[in-house]
């Protein structure tokens, strides 16, 4: 995971042979089920695997494949379908645990790494959104799972006061809520949502970038910068 976003931060700052090389290594750490690692030789899981397709699709590097099965393969098996309670279809889990287990940071990965690239630029965006259909089967396309994904998040913020609820006790998983205003913008859509999400973030934003333990923790922070910079927003 840190492989991958080193890839994103080195593009980022112009050091494309870098960056190629590390996306490279994550190319070579492929799983036989198509999926990535958390480390090397692991289990495969969806957020490891969202971020390395991150990674590719950013720096543009072409698609991973091991023995005929995909980044995007992977993330499908994962995917929650209509058999599925009403309020978990089209999240993703992030193993392939039986049953599955709908997973919001892991599904707000996934959506903004099939929708964009990072940094994510402002850009003209839409209110739609889609909903898995039910009864019938998974999408699978690219497009197809991206708006399933995408309009599960959007219907979870909205019902949820426009924050992703912590999977881990009371309160607010913040790094997930602007994970998702990430998926939402790069996938240009449920622009509502994301607006409203973005207020909760600029009101919350003090207690948005700390653990714990109160100090401030730089992955979130640095997450709440890219979404100002993908809102056109003064980060000060």
């Amino acid at each position: 995971n840190s492989t991958a976003l080193g890839a994103v931060a080195l593009l980022a700052i112009g050091r494309k042979a870098l960056a190629a090389k590390a996306v490279q290594w994550l190319r070579s750490s492929q799983n036989a089920d198509g999926g990535m690692p958390w480390l090397r030789g692991s289990d495969s899981d969806s957020a490891s695997t969202a971020l390395a397709m991150l990674a590719q699709r950013t720096v543009g590097a072409a698609t991973f494949s091991r023995q005929g099965r995909t980044l995007v393969s992977y993330l499908r098996s994962t995917l929650l379908g209509c058999d599925a309670g009403r309020t978990t279809r089209g999240a993703i889990s992030f193993q392939k645990s039986q049953p599955l287990i709908a997973s919001d940071l892991t599904t707000a990965q996934a959506a903004a790494a099939l929708s964009t690239t990072l940094p994510l630029l402002p850009q003209a965006r839409s209110s739609r959104i889609s909903e898995l259909s039910c009864p019938g089967a998974l999408p699978r396309t690219n497009v197809g799972i991206r708006e399933v994904l995408v309009g599960y998040l959007a219907q979870r913020l909205a019902n949820n006061k426009f924050r992703i609820p912590s999977a881990f006790g009371s309160g607010t998983d913040w790094s997930s809520t602007s994970w998702s205003v990430l998926a939402l913008l790069g996938a240009r859509r449920g622009l509502g949502q994301a607006l409203q999400t973005v207020k909760q973030l600029r009101l919350n934003a003090n207690e948005a970038i700390r653990g714990a333990d109160n100090s401030v923790e730089v992955g979130k922070l640095s997450l709440l910068l890219l979404v100002t910079r993908a809102v056109n927003e003064n980060p000060r």
